[in-house]
C-alpha cells in the first residue's frame, strides 16, 4: 500500500499475502480499512500494488496490477456564532465574538458575518461592517470584534420598563458557495441577537413651579431614570430673583442620592426648601433652582431641568381685603337674571365683573387653604374694560396649580387642558362644569371650614360694550372675616 494524497493516520497500513488455492480464480484477502479522523478534508487517496513474490515462473502479472482507493471524507462539519446571544453596556467600546467550527479541516477557509439592524441603528448605536472571518488547516476557532457607539442619549423616554433601556440588531453567519461546496454547513447559531444596553441616565425636576404660602415648606420632587445601576448624585442650587436668600427662603443646596440599583429604571426623591415669613405684606416673590449632577458624561438634564418657586404672601393686604393686586374697578350686574340666590343659604349673592390693568395679574387667598391669580389681557371694544381670560387655581391644600382657559367662542372651557363638560369634573379639590343652559360655567371651591364653597360664574354671554369673555367674583352674604372669599 503506498499514500498518494493521504498518510498512514487515515487506513490501517498493511502487507497482503495473497493465496490461490489449487483450482482458484478470485481472492479477496486483502482488506483495506480506512480510519475515522474526525477532521474536514478532501477526498484522499492511496495505491496498491500488485507484485508476485518469490520464484514464481509461471505466474506473472498483467494490467491491471495497480489499484486507486479514495477515501471519501464523511464528516459532518458544521460552523457556528458560539453564543445565541449577547448582552452588552452600551459604553463596552467593543466586545469580542466567537465562530467556533465543530470539527478542523485540513485545509483553509473563510465564512462572512452581516449585520442587520433591529431597534438599534447602524451607525448611531453600532459601527456597521461586513466580517470576513478567517480559518487555518486545523483550527476550530476563530473571533472578531464588534463596535458600539456611545450616542450619551437615553433612549425611549419616558421610560416605563427595563425592556425600553434595551436595542438590539442581528449578526448573520454566512458560507460562500465554495466553503459550501467542501460540505461545510450553518450550525444552530448561524445568527446572534447582540442587546445593547443603554448606560445613560436622565433627572429632572417634576414640575416646573410650584407656589406655597410664606412660611411653608417648597416640595421639590427630582426624578431619575434610565441605567440606575451606578450611583447618582444630584445638586439643587437656589438662586435668587425677586426672593431673597435668608431673608425669604433658606438657600442651602440640597443634595439628593441615589443609589445603584440594577433592577429598577426609574426612581425619584422628594426634599423641601423653607420659606421665612418675613411679617411685610409684598407681591409675590420667586426663586430659581438650578440641577447639577455629578457625571455628566453620563447623566444629562432633562425638561424641566430648571424650576420656579412662587413664595404667596401670608398676610391679608388689610386695605383690599384678599385682593393683592387691587382691580381696577367692579361693575356690579344689575339684571335679574345676573343675581342667583345660594340654594343652601337662601342668601342672595353680590355680583360682579373684575376689570384691572391690562397685563396686570390680581391674586386671592382664601383662609390659606385657597388661591387664585388671574392675568388681565386687553378688551377688543373697550381698552378700559379688560377681561381675563386665564386663572390659575390651588385648592384643598394642594401645592399644584390648575389651569383654566375659556373662549367665549363657542364656549369653551378647559381645565389643564381637558375641556369641561356639562358634568361635574373634580380636580384636587376643585370642582367645574358647564351649564346646561351652554352660557356659562361653575367654578367651584370648598372653603377651609368646609361650612360651604366657594363659587365664581364664568359668563359667555355679552355683558358689556367688550366683545370678550368676562370671569365674575361673587362674594356671599354673612362670610366670616377668616373666610374671606375669594369667590363667595
Amino acid at each position: 500500500i503506498t499514500d498518494v494524497s493521504t498518510n498512514s493516520d487515515d487506513y490501517e497500513p498493511r502487507t497482503c499475502t495473497i493465496t490461490f488455492l489449487a483450482g482458484e480464480t478470485e481472492n479477496a484477502d486483502c482488506i483495506i480499512s480506512a480510519r475515522s479522523d474526525d477532521v474536514k478534508e478532501c477526498d484522499e487517496d492511496l495505491r496498491a500494488d500488485l507484485s508476485i513474490p518469490g520464484d514464481q515462473p509461471d505466474v506473472m502479472t498483467e494490467d491491471p496490477d495497480m489499484a486507486l482507493v479514495t477515501i471519501e471524507d464523511n464528516t459532518v462539519m458544521t460552523i457556528s456564532i458560539e453564543l445565541p446571544r449577547y448582552t452588552v453596556k452600551e459604553d463596552v467600546g467593543t466586545f469580542d465574538v466567537n465562530v467556533t467550527a465543530s470539527a478542523p479541516t485540513s485545509f483553509d477557509y473563510n465564512v462572512t458575518v452581516t449585520m442587520t439592524p433591529g431597534t438599534a441603528v447602524a451607525g448611531q448605536d453600532y459601527v456597521p461592517r461586513v466580517y470576513v472571518v478567517p480559518f487555518s488547516a486545523g483550527e476550530t476557532e476563530s473571533s472578531f470584534f464588534v463596535e458600539l457607539i456611545d450616542d450619551n442619549i437615553l433612549e425611549n423616554p419616558p421610560v416605563n420598563s427595563m425592556t425600553d433601556l434595551l436595542e438590539s440588531f442581528t449578526l448573520n453567519l454566512v458560507l460562500g458557495t465554495e466553503v459550501i461546496d467542501k460540505g461545510i454547513l450553518l450550525g444552530s447559531n448561524s445568527n446572534s441577537d447582540v442587546i445593547i444596553m443603554d448606560n445613560d441616565v436622565v433627572v429632572r425636576f417634576r414640575q416646573p413651579s410650584v407656589t406655597v404660602l410664606e412660611g411653608n415648606d417648597a416640595p421639590v420632587e427630582v426624578i431619575v431614570e434610565g441605567d440606575l445601576s451606578q450611583s447618582i448624585i444630584i445638586t439643587v442650587t437656589p438662586m435668587n430673583v425677586t426672593a431673597i436668600s435668608s431673608e425669604d427662603y433658606d438657600g442651602d443646596d440640597l443634595t439628593y442620592t441615589f443609589i445603584g440599583q440594577n433592577d429598577r429604571f426609574m426612581d425619584s426623591s422628594t426634599q423641601t426648601i423653607l420659606t421665612i415669613p418675613d411679617g411685610i405684606f409684598e407681591d409675590i416673590e420667586e426663586f430659581k433652582l438650578n440641577m447639577f449632577v455629578n457625571d455628566p458624561s453620563r447623566i444629562s438634564i432633562g425638561s424641566p431641568g430648571m424650576m420656579t418657586v412662587f413664595i404667596q404672601d401670608a398676610l391679608f393686604d388689610q386695605d383690599n381685603a384678599t385682593i393683592i393686586g387691587d382691580p381696577l374697578y367692579e361693575v356690579p350686574l344689575s339684571d335679574t337674571d345676573d343675581i342667583w340666590t345660594d340654594p343652601a343659604l337662601g342668601e342672595v349673592a353680590l355680583c360682579y365683573e373684575v376689570h384691572g390693568l391690562a397685563g396686570s395679574t390680581f391674586n386671592v387667598i382664601s383662609d390659606r387653604c385657597v388661591s387664585v391669580n388671574a392675568h388681565y389681557r386687553a378688551g377688543v371694544n373697550d381698552t378700559v374694560l379688560n377681561f381675563i381670560q386665564q386663572i390659575g387655581i390651588t385648592a384643598d391644600g394642594d401645592t399644584l396649580c390648575h389651569s383654566l382657559e375659556f373662549n367665549r367662542v363657542g364656549c369653551v372651557g378647559t381645565i389643564d387642558g381637558s375641556e369641561i363638560s356639562t358634568s361635574w369634573m373634580n380636580v384636587d379639590g376643585i370642582r367645574v362644569r358647564k351649564h346646561r343652559n351652554g352660557k356659562r360655567f361653575t367654578v367651584s371651591v370648598k372653603n377651609c371650614d368646609a361650612r360651604r364653597r366657594l363659587t365664581m360664574w364664568v359668563i359667555c354671554t355679552k355683558r358689556t360694550t367688550d366683545e370678550n369673555l368676562h370671569f365674575q367674583v361673587l362674594y356671599a352674604d354673612g362670610l366670616t372675616p377668616e373666610s374671606h372669599g375669594l369667590l363667595g
